[in-house]
């Protein structure tokens, strides 16, 4: 769970590499390393927590780094990992990324849209809702369909600070809201 201060930290450091990229025309590299970057501390979670550990020195954990990223990324971003983790901060290495990559959707007008089903979407549906959702953000959309058995019918739609639940447990609680207040008592 990410505090204030985390946050803080990692939009500074991903708003740096943001403009260093922009200032040496590297936006579209260092893009796509950091969504590698992120791909493989994703899928390995072993790897974040070696670098969360205060135990492993920064030698060990740069050459860690040069071990995995080394001719996978471009030089800019291997530095700027390797400078993050000098100052002890690869411990943000995660909300870096995704700050990183908040901050790049922003600035090109992408927009990522969260739908939430209980067992996915088909096609027609992904690309219909894909097209409203364009027009109705006026951004390049990707939209990212999450399988949320708990739903047990309907979706939820959720991008930026907008949520819209049209899930069949929503409307179950909404209704039991409803019949706890018991406005309508019966009369002796």
């Amino acid at each position: 769970m990410a505090n204030f201060r985390n946050i803080k930290v990692s939009g500074r450091y991903a708003t740096a590499l943001y403009d260093l990229a922009a200032e040496t025309n590297q936006v579209e590299h260092v893009r796509n390393d950091i969504a590698f970057v992120a791909e493989v501390i994703g899928t390995s979670r072993e790897l974040l927590l070696v670098f969360r550990n205060p135990m492993i020195n920064v030698g060990k954990k740069t050459a860690i780094l040069n071990e995995i990223f080394k001719d996978k990324i471009s030089i800019l971003t291997l530095r700027f990992l390797i400078l993050i983790t000098t100052k002890g901060r690869i411990v943000f290495l995660d909300s870096i990324t995704e700050a990183f990559m908040k901050i790049y959707n922003t600035k090109h007008g992408i927009k990522t849209v969260y739908v939430e089903t209980v067992s996915g979407l088909d096609e027609v549906t992904r690309n219909k809702l894909l097209r409203m959702m364009t027009e109705h953000t006026k951004n390049k959309v990707i939209l990212i369909s999450e399988e949320k058995p708990y739903l047990i019918g309907g979706f939820r739609l959720r991008f930026d600070d907008f949520i819209y639940d049209a899930s069949l447990r929503h409307r179950i609680e909404s209704l039991k809201k409803e019949f706890e207040q018991n406005i309508y008592k019966r009369k002796l």
